[in-house]
């Protein structure tokens, strides 16, 4: 059995590459008008691609000048959309404090000792029986790469279906992962 190879390049390789480049749309950010935007223009070029490659299907053609056609298509159906951006974590603080736990927020500087951070192993009823309503904390409540809210739970922490023992905090709906919780020893004027 042999193994195929590639084969040399043909005139059809440039209209490939132009096809790719047309449908080849970067992904947009996520706010419902992009998003809009982005489908509705890839839909146009694969209509327009679609029309153009049957119409070319039948007849002989200049691939150099096919190719040529399809960049016209791109450049006059620019991406005019927001891009997607992901999320980058947090530089390291620059501020010189070595006791900074909030990169970037140098207007709130927390000394490291005044935080006690939650052990993974808590439950719920260990929580309530150490740290009455009103306790304060701060709060992780997407991750721990995130700047922290700086609050005071607002009801006894509970478990979820799962088995996940959560708390409620003032200013963030719903329960909060006590893995995701420390204690503020912090001056709170």
């Amino acid at each position: 059995m042999s193994v195929p190879t590639n084969p040399a390049p043909t005139a059809d390789a440039g209209l490939l590459a132009a096809i790719s480049e047309a449908l080849d749309v970067p992904s947009p950010r996520s706010d419902g008008v992009s998003e809009y935007a982005h489908r509705d223009l890839l839909r146009h070029r694969v209509v327009w691609l679609s029309a153009y490659l049957a119409a070319i299907a039948g007849c002989s053609y200049e691939p150099q000048i096919a190719a040529a056609t399809v960049r016209q298509l791109i450049a006059e159906t620019p991406v005019t959309y927001a891009l997607y951006v992901p999320r980058t974590k947090p530089e390291p603080p620059s501020c010189g404090e070595s006791a900074c736990l909030l990169p970037g927020a140098h207007s709130h500087h927390v000394p490291r000792l005044a935080v006690t951070r939650t052990p993974a192993a808590v439950t719920a009823e260990e929580w309530n029986a150490a740290h009455p309503v009103g306790t304060p904390v701060l709060a992780y409540p997407l991750t721990r790469d995130d700047e922290p809210l700086r609050t005071r739970t607002r009801r006894p922490a509970w478990t979820l279906g799962h088995g996940m023992p959560v708390v409620s905090v003032e200013g963030h709906a719903g329960g909060i992962a006590l893995t995701h919780i420390d204690l503020d020893g912090g001056d709170r004027s």
